[in-house]
């Protein structure tokens, strides 16, 4: 009944970011960067993950104006779907 099942488990740290154009998520995601902190966690065994609001197709800007090379989700759902999207 019961299979040997290999589970992997990964340790992250994971941000979340109000929007990719956020003026103050840009400057912590520069900070993060700047000082090397995904290299740091990685070399603990811990990955450094971002999760934000914005548009996919400003990410490949937005990687090249923080530098920032790790895993990056971004939530694009602006369907106006108050059931998708988040409200005030």
């Amino acid at each position: 009944m019961y299979r040997n099942v290999a589970i992997a488990f990964r340790l992250m740290l994971v941000h979340f970011g109000r929007q990719l154009s956020c003026r103050f998520c840009l400057a912590t995601v520069e900070e993060l960067v700047e000082n090397e902190v995904a290299e740091k966690l990685n070399a603990k065994g811990v990955t450094l993950v971002l999760v934000s609001l914005g548009k996919v197709e400003n990410i490949k800007r937005w990687r090249e104006h923080t530098g920032y090379k790790g895993e990056l989700y971004v939530d694009d759902s602006t369907s106006g779907d108050p059931r998708v999207c988040m409200h005030k």
